[in-house]
Parts: structure tokens; C-alpha cells; sequence
């Protein structure tokens, strides 16, 4: 998975497009988490926007914003995902409850 100017794409082992989407501005961080709790990794994107972003498949299942530039995104335990703003703003999602 790679972002970019408001895309995103995912590649396989060969280098084949395998992903494209589009998201609200510049990507800034992306991780794979769990946040439905349903056994399946959703996409979490973070972009210059401060909206944190949460993709099912190409559909955004729930959008958040932040008080800055999301800087990183991490999964942690379950449902749950840190952040980091550049602001120096860390913190913690429970699917989207902070």
C-alpha cells in the first residue's frame, strides 16, 4: 500500500495494481487494523487534511477529524489504533471512540 497527491494504491508481490482509491488530500500515514472488530483488516489513512480515515474495500466506513496533520497510525490490541499528530498530539481509538 502506498499513498500519495489524495490516492492510494496497493501493489501485490509482482507489482501489479491490485488497489486504487482516492481519499481528501495528501496521505500522510496508512496501516492495516481491525477497527470493526470482524476479523478483517480495514485501511486506515491519514492525511493533511487531519481527517483520519477508516476503508472498506474503496468505501470509507467512518472518517475522523483531528486537530492536525496525522503524522502515524499504528494498530495496537484489537479494535484499537494509536495516532500522532504533528503537533506532537498522541492518543489512542477504540474503532472511533478516542
Amino acid at each position: 500500500m502506498i499513498g500519495g497527491n489524495c490516492s492510494i494504491q496497493g501493489f501485490d508481490k509482482d507489482g501489479e495494481e491490485v488497489y486504487w482509491t482516492v481519499t481528501g488530500d495528501n496521505v500522510s500515514a496508512l496501516t492495516l487494523c481491525d477497527v470493526e472488530h470482524d476479523g478483517i483488516n480495514e485501511l486506515l489513512v491519514g492525511s493533511d487534511d487531519f481527517e483520519i480515515r477508516v476503508f472498506q474495500d474503496e468505501e470509507v466506513i467512518s472518517e475522523t477529524t483531528e486537530t492536525a496533520r496525522i503524522t502515524g497510525l499504528c494498530p495496537l490490541h484489537k479494535a484499537t489504533f494509536g495516532y500522532a499528530l504533528e503537533n506532537g498530539t498522541i492518543g489512542v481509538y477504540d474503532k472511533s471512540t478516542r
